[in-house]
């Protein structure tokens, strides 16, 4: 049996669904139940994936309450230094020291995506809307707008 420092390290090292979903058995079962039950989850559930800062593609995506759109300009809080792509539209970006101002042109309407590579995914750089116009190229209100950022690949 493990003593209770060590039950405490291994919670301790568990994300914060992890140690919600210990807290919820912790007060539905006996401390004796609670023990078996935190080695199990603090030993299988735990992510020990890497430490550090894990590099890759992270896709931007314009959630639109509108639908399909033409056209958007973005503010991306970082510097991107490698290419911006899109998937159905033109990029066109300009970097400014620590950011970068990204406008997507689509020829057909739909849904505006863009994707660039990070130093870290974990860590994804804020990316603000700032004008958006509609299938027929008329600028909207960005009320009701957002953007969704992802791991590319990621399931």
């Amino acid at each position: 049996m493990s003593t209770s420092v060590e039950i405490e390290q291994r919670v301790a090292d568990c994300s914060a669904d992890d140690r919600h979903r210990i807290l919820r058995v912790m007060a539905a079962r006996s401390h004796r139940v609670v023990a078996a039950a935190l080695l199990v989850l603090a030993g299988s559930s735990c992510d020990s994936g890497p430490s550090g800062p894990v590099a890759g593609d992270l896709e931007f995506t314009v959630v639109s309450p509108n639908g399909p759109e033409g056209a958007a300009l973005i503010d991306l809080q970082t510097a991107a230094s490698g290419p911006i792509t899109a998937t159905g539209a033109r990029v066109f970006a300009n970097r400014l020291g620590n950011r970068t101002r990204i406008l997507l042109v689509r020829t057909n309407p739909g849904t505006l995506t863009f994707r660039i590579s990070v130093s870290d995914v974990r860590t994804p750089p804020a990316a603000a809307l700032l004008e958006v116009a509609g299938p027929t190229n008329q600028i909207r209100s960005i009320t009701g707008y957002r953007i969704e950022s992802a791991a590319f690949g990621a399931p």
